[in-house]
């Protein structure tokens, strides 16, 4: 740093720059998001039931359907499988997936998916933060983003934009709380005795607490502002291009004083992970379950409360007298065994007056209301766990229900693919984050023998080639897994009688189909040891190391191993050699009993001489016997 430069290395003129674009971008954003922001806050209490007045009666259409999506959709287990790309990478992906599971513990995610998916249908897009990695516990921090406060960019019709980056953000942000202590513990954030500004600075932030405490029944007229050491702080997160780099900036005191400046490590990417309901090519919002229910709660909650209104007046009669028959109107107030007192006939003396009566129409509207709204949320009546006012035969049911499913399956392949970029991005926190020779992943792992800790390096992390990922979700994948294995069953014993048949492998796909885990079938098959010799190959074939082959080998289940490893001309050598001496075997069954007999004169095979990694002597074969 030299004397023109400040604590984040910019020069005055650099630092004015940055601050005078920040401001702009968020004079920009906030304009934009004013709509939103009121109409999303008016939406949060009418999803708690808080926006009625105390005479009424709240209709919880919106809360019923939201709920429904929402415990389908969090119910639904989606697995996450990483799949190698390069010959070689098997034994990486290997320690990548049980690694996936261990950290989504740690991650506390099942927590992170219950917010991120209650987001996404409130708002229709919602996101997640991959900027920060734990180095206590080697494991990316996501965070939540709260909405309510989310500066967008206008032009953005999502976070990173198409394939192409088209559409991708240019900025956003959001306002955070922090004490001056927690500030001084994260590392990150200089200047922090010039900040002088409480929680009330940020106007869009105070607002959003409002109507968070406002739906909750709580009073909002009390400020958060207070003094002493536990007094929160507003500071500005902003992302934004600054010198051609994507930044993290903290600003505070209005924007105006710079207390953050970080270059983000990830310049190919914003490190945030969108999720969206229903999206739409055109826009970054798409459609909310709100956006779908509400005006049909509003209506219904109107009709429900007229004919309250009906009902309550019908209970409290009103009726007319004849004066001149009833002199004293107090004679008229209600008394057991009273007798009134009445000047001349008692016919015609008090005539109720005519009451409206609650219409047929009533229902009907009802009906339609309660119609719509499942046929827009597929939420039906059997989806939310009621029972069907009319009845309806199981063939009825059963189609409602398949109808309902494809709708939600719809749903869960779209949440699929932020489920499927949260697994590539984390993958991508250990690449950039993970240091080669220096840190270490300790991974508790539950094996045939109890529970035992694995530790990891980078090269057991990291592949050559980035890994694809594959998501299932349990709803899409459950009714085409029962058929699958439904086929496959009819056809099993027909294929285990067939001599050419690996049973082995046979039984195992049906146990993946019947929904066993990886580690479910390493506790439920034995070892092989012709695998775990393979295996033990493999560590000298990755050096491209030459390995001869034996006459007993299972050179089947030797060449599955072996194409694991990586691949080089030891490997291919090595695996020709393994089909070489299967086709010889086939053909004369009593050969490998000859080459066992050569063996024993021998004493063993000829040992290969490393020179130069080149074999001078190689070894006996079934084919050269």
């Amino acid at each position: 740093m030299t004397d023109e430069q400040n604590v984040f290395g910019l020069t005055k003129d650099e630092e004015r720059e940055l601050l005078v674009q920040c401001q702009n971008e968020i004079i920009t954003s906030e304009t934009f998001m004013q709509s939103k922001w009121k109409l999303w806050r008016r939406r949060l209490r009418l999803l708690n039931n808080q926006k009625k007045r105390e005479s009424d009666i709240s209709e919880p259409l919106a809360h019923v359907h939201f709920n429904t999506i929402h415990a389908a959709l969090y119910d639904d287990e989606i697995s996450t499988t990483f799949l190698p790309r390069a010959q070689g990478d098997e034994v990486v992906t290997e320690s990548l997936n049980p690694l996936y599971e261990y950290d989504s513990e740690v991650m506390d995610k099942r927590v992170m998916d219950y917010q991120w998916i209650w987001n996404t249908l409130f708002f229709g897009r919602s996101l997640v933060l991959m900027f920060e990695f734990d180095r206590k516990n080697m494991v990316p921090k996501p965070e939540v983003v709260n909405m309510l406060t989310w500066y967008r960019d206008p032009n953005a019709l999502s976070v990173n934009g198409d394939s192409s980056g088209r559409g991708a953000m240019r900025f956003g942000g959001y306002p955070i709380t922090m004490t001056k202590k927690e500030m001084e513990e994260a590392g990150v954030y200089k200047n922090i005795d010039e900040i002088h500004t409480g929680i009330s600075e940020n106007q869009i932030l105070q607002d959003a607490k409002d109507r968070i405490r406002e739906s909750q029944g709580f009073d909002t007229s009390f400020s958060d502002d207070i003094i002493g050491e536990n007094k929160l702080d507003v500071v500005m997160t902003w992302l934004t291009t600054f010198k051609g780099k994507k930044v993290v900036v903290g600003l505070s005191n209005g924007n105006t004083l710079l207390v953050r400046y970080n270059v983000l490590s990830d310049q190919e990417e914003w490190g945030i992970i969108d999720q969206t309901m229903y999206p739409n090519s055109l826009s970054w919002d798409g459609v909310s379950v709100l956006d779908l229910i509400e005006d049909k709660q509003r209506a219904k909650a109107k009709l429900i409360n007229a004919a309250l209104f009906t009902v309550e007046a019908n209970s409290n009669h009103m009726y007319a007298y004849d004066v001149n028959k009833v002199q004293n109107e107090s004679d008229l107030d209600f008394e057991q065994n009273k007798h009134v007192p009445i000047n001349g006939d008692p016919t015609g003396a008090i005539q109720p007056i005519g009451r409206s009566q609650v219409s047929s129409e009533l229902q009907y509207m009802l009906d339609y209301i309660d119609g719509s709204a499942q046929k827009a949320t597929a939420a039906t009546e059997i989806q939310q766990g009621a029972v069907s006012g009319s009845k309806r035969t199981a063939t009825e049911i059963a189609t409602v229900s398949e109808s309902a499913d494809t709708r939600f399956s719809l749903i869960s392949k779209v949440i699929g693919w932020s489920e499927k970029e949260f697994a590539r991005y984390w993958y991508k926190m250990y690449k950039m984050h993970f240091t080669e020779g220096i840190d270490e992943k300790i991974m508790r792992v539950v094996g045939q023998n109890g529970v035992f800790f694995r530790t990891l390096s980078r090269e057991e992390i990291v592949s050559k080639v980035d890994p694809d990922v594959s998501v299932k979700s349990r709803i899409v994948g459950e009714a085409r897994r029962i058929r699958e294995i439904q086929e496959f069953n009819s056809q099993f014993n027909l294929l285990a009688q067939s001599p050419n048949v690996n049973v082995e492998e046979l039984v195992r796909r049906r146990a993946k189909l019947s929904g066993y885990t990886e580690m479910d079938m390493q506790n439920i098959f034995k070892p092989d040891p012709e695998r775990i010799m393979a295996i033990s190959e493999n560590e000298k074939l990755d050096k491209n190391k030459f390995v001869p082959i034996n006459a007993s080998d299972d050179d089947l289940k030797h060449l599955q191993e072996h194409a694991k490893a990586t691949d080089n001309s030891k490997n291919r050598t090595h695996q020709q050699a393994h089909w070489d001496q299967y086709i010889a075997k086939n053909k004369n069954p009593n050969i490998q009993g000859e080459v066992a007999a050569l063996e024993q004169a021998q004493g063993q095979f000829d040992a290969p001489i490393d020179a130069g990694e080149q074999d001078l002597n190689p070894v006996k074969t079934i084919q050269t016997a």
